[in-house]
């Protein structure tokens, strides 16, 4: 990283400190599938000489798709789904493993034929905070995010949990991406 200068005054904490919240919005989970992009945007790298830490982790560009596709939006339940982010790899070569977990209420057939269709595609995943309104993005042109685990439960007793829950996953230089750009959905069938 020589050559690289952004200074630091101040990080976290104190009076500059937003409302700490967790979770994500329901509904607020979107899932498009990597042949369905026209570009993707990215964080700039270290060659791109930033000026700020936030360079290094937002996405300013808007994705494009192709004609007629865009993002699907999943209504997932507000407190079964989270982000996790870990660093991988060795000394030298530090990477991130963002996992995305997803939770989906209801096993009718429309959610179950969903999970059997994304199983072995890879894709973009974009998830808003619920306290920051952040939108974090898992996947990208370089290493798209892929289904790691799917696991329907449907509890032994009627006030039980029936619910999808998904966990995808991706590694890449960075924790999961702040997306700022526009989120198209995929538009109504006809």
């Amino acid at each position: 990283m020589a050559g690289l200068e952004i200074d630091v005054e101040k990080l976290g904490g104190g009076a500059q400190c937003e409302e700490n919240t967790a979770a994500f919005v329901n509904g607020a989970i979107h899932y498009a599938p990597m042949h369905y992009f026209d570009t993707l945007e990215k964080p700039k790298d270290f060659g791109d000489a930033p000026t700020t830490l936030e360079e290094l982790i937002e996405i300013a560009g808007d994705h494009t798709f192709l004609a007629g596709k865009g993002f699907t939006t999943i209504n997932a339940h507000l407190e079964k789904n989270s982000l996790e982010t870990g660093m991988i790899g060795n000394k030298t070569s530090h990477a991130f493993e963002n996992k995305l977990s997803v939770g989906i209420l209801g096993s009718k057939a429309k959610i179950l034929g969903f999970i059997r269709l994304i199983k072995n595609h890879d894709c973009v995943i974009l998830a808003e905070e619920f306290g920051s309104g952040q939108v974090r993005q898992i996947g990208s042109a370089k290493y798209a995010a892929t289904l790691l685990e799917a696991v329907g439960k449907i509890e032994e007793t009627l006030e039980g949990e029936n619910m999808q829950n998904l966990v995808f996953q991706d590694k890449q230089l960075y924790p999961a991406a702040v997306y700022k750009g526009a989120i198209t959905l995929q538009p109504a069938a006809v």
